[in-house]
């Protein structure tokens, strides 16, 4: 009998350990959903906001416009300024 016990111990150990993974995953999981779900009305809702009272717009179209015409090589001075010399500004240029 107690030679069975042992040789059964290991697996209900193995399958405790699983389960007590598989319920940490789900748990996670579940997590992001949740927040993923808030983000994405929060998200919503100030675009609404936004959109609905029309200063949204009004404050982001001028900067928008001004970016856009700025060609890409004339950024890279500001990017050295602003980040120093390595990966980072690379990385916003692209």
């Amino acid at each position: 009998m107690n030679a069975s016990a042992e040789a059964i111990a290991p697996d209900a150990a193995l399958e405790e350990e699983q389960a007590r993974r598989d319920t940490s995953e789900r748990g996670l999981l579940s997590s992001f959903a949740i927040a993923s779900l808030i983000v994405i009305a929060g998200v919503l809702a100030s675009w609404v906001a936004v959109k609905r009272a029309g200063v949204g717009e009004d404050a982001i179209d001028p900067p928008m416009q001004m970016l856009r015409t700025l060609p890409h090589f004339g950024l890279i001075p500001l990017f050295i300024i602003w980040m120093g010399i390595g990966e980072a500004p690379k990385l916003a240029l692209i």
